[in-house]
């Protein structure tokens, strides 16, 4: 009688109910929502994964910068570093060359082959000529005969026979008049250095030909002068190289010659009959043949 049973009751069932929370929605005593308790508290991270290094920022160090041709390809070794770290040849990456035979610039090529790393990275070395070391001639005495001389040079660098045009060019110098000729050899393509080799062009032999004439001359009985006989009507004379001169060999006393034409005089107290004479011409030769003598009989008949 003095009070009501039934607000009791109510106040005690609002606590139980919170406290046994039977839709087990993952809610605490206060109502905040908690761990669902699957353990692994990180559904929702995604797991870490390294990238590959890019070796376009690598440093390539070779093993030497610098070659002078061979003919033989030129292979320097890469030592190759990047993040402070060096990388292994075969294992980390590749190597290739281009260009690094003949003379000029060549490159060596890194290509990533781990993984771990990507891309690629070059270096640049250099490939020198080849100086030529000697050349000499097989024959260095010409004689003269009216065209260029062009002894070919045998060339060589070290070794190696060079080859013309390919290795080295040939130029030619006061090569056809006798006297002191020139061959300049000059290095082209993958060699360079010039060399000058002397050789001499001696002067040929006189051309001259003689050959005697027989000439018929008649003397007057009362002629107190002399006659003459052109040099033509009693030699032969053909290619005289140079200046020509000439003189009577033992001659008769009534006949002689002149000295620079040759003309024949005979004193009008020649006997008649026929007589022989030996004349001597003399050529002078010029810059490219030597001088020389020749000889030659004329016969002659005083009528």
């Amino acid at each position: 009688e003095g009070g009501d049973p039934s607000g009791g009751n109510q106040s005690g069932e609002g606590n139980e109910s919170g406290g046994n929370n039977p839709a087990g929605d993952g809610t605490d005593d206060n109502g905040q929502s908690g761990n669902s308790g699957d353990g692994d508290g990180d559904e929702n991270d995604s797991p870490s994964t390294s990238q590959p290094i890019n070796l376009n920022g690598a440093t390539i160090t070779l093993s030497a910068y610098s070659y002078t041709y061979s003919g033989a390809p030129n292979r320097p070794t890469p030592t190759v570093s990047i993040a402070g770290k060096t990388l292994q040849p075969g294992t980390d990456y590749t190597v290739s060359y281009a260009n690094n035979v003949k003379a000029g610039k060549a490159t060596v090529s890194i290509e990533a082959k781990s993984p771990e790393y990507t891309g690629h990275a070059s270096a640049a070395f250099t490939i020198k000529k080849a100086r030529i070391s000697g050349a000499q001639l097989a024959q260095t005495l010409f004689t003269y005969n009216g065209k260029a001389r062009t002894p070919k040079p045998i060339v060589a660098s070290g070794t190696a026979q060079l080859k013309k045009k390919r290795d080295y060019t040939v130029s030619y110098s006061n090569n056809v008049k006798a006297g002191r000729a020139t061959v300049t050899v000059q290095g082209t393509g993958n060699y360079t250095g010039k060399k000058t080799i002397k050789f001499r062009i001696r002067k040929a032999d006189n051309t001259i030909a003689v050959r005697g004439k027989s000439a018929v001359v008649t003397l007057g009985a009362s002629s107190n002068r002399k006659l003459t006989i052109s040099r033509d009507d009693v030699l032969s004379l053909k290619k005289a190289r140079g200046k020509t001169t000439f003189a009577l060999v033992d001659r008769p006393g009534f006949i002689s010659i002149a000295k620079r034409t040759g003309t024949i005089a005979l004193a009008s107290t020649a006997p008649q009959g026929t007589c022989r004479v030996k004349i001597r011409v003399k050529a002078a030769g010029t810059k490219n043949y030597k001088p020389a003598t020749r000889y030659a009989t004329a016969t002659i008949r005083v009528a």
